[in-house]
């Protein structure tokens, strides 16, 4: 029989009755820390939207990042729906924001449509920050305190795997198993509690 290889728990148990050569592996291929994480830092865009007439950009995450007690970053290539709720749970993140002043919530969003359906939708706050230039996401977990994967489900999500690789901690939602070393939680109630009881600030790239 054919070897079948799956990524997570959830899809070993729907294949491997079929096929008993089934077996679970992540995707994730370790990867060397380069030095251009803090060249990145010093050089990248973040947009801090505003709903009048403009957005307030700064040309430096290593500078801003000191301003806050922690830094929570998250990433999704596109804001899409499941059933019509948002699937990665970063609206649901922003919303939280004003809750948490002294912590950045930092939006990798390559594709600019977080940014645009938040100023769309008023979902806008001075502690939220997006990336949307081009850039390597693992530069940014280099400077982030706590990254948070608020997904409705997944795969073999690397940028958990690249946030555990880094030392990053990782907060994750338990629609479906998760590498070991992740925080889980089950309820937003849960979740708000970790951004205050997760690990001491790291010290960020300089």
């Amino acid at each position: 029989a054919n070897h079948v290889l799956v990524l997570n728990r959830e899809s070993y148990e729907c294949v491997s009755p079929i096929n008993r050569s089934a077996f679970i592996s992540s995707s994730f291929i370790p990867f060397e820390i380069s030095d251009q994480a803090s060249t990145f830092a010093d050089s990248c865009v973040l947009v801090f939207p505003s709903l009048g007439d403009s957005s307030r950009v700064v040309r430096s995450l290593s500078s801003i990042s000191h301003n806050f007690k922690l830094v929570v970053s998250t990433t999704a290539w596109r804001r899409t729906f499941q059933s019509g709720r948002e699937v990665y749970g970063i609206d649901q993140n922003v919303a939280l924001a004003p809750r948490y002043r002294d912590i950045l919530f930092l939006i990798s969003d390559p594709s600019s449509d977080y940014l645009r359906s938040h100023v769309s939708l008023e979902l806008v706050h001075d502690n939220v920050s997006y990336i949307t230039t081009p850039h390597e996401f693992t530069s940014i977990l280099m400077y982030s305190d706590l990254f948070i994967r608020n997904t409705l489900t997944d795969g073999d999500a690397t940028s958990v795997r690249e946030a555990l690789f880094l030392g990053v901690p990782v907060a994750a939602s338990m629609e479906v198993s998760r590498p070991k070393g992740c925080i889980t939680y089950t309820s937003l109630d849960h979740y708000t509690c970790l951004l205050y009881t997760s690990p001491s600030p790291r010290d960020r790239q300089k």
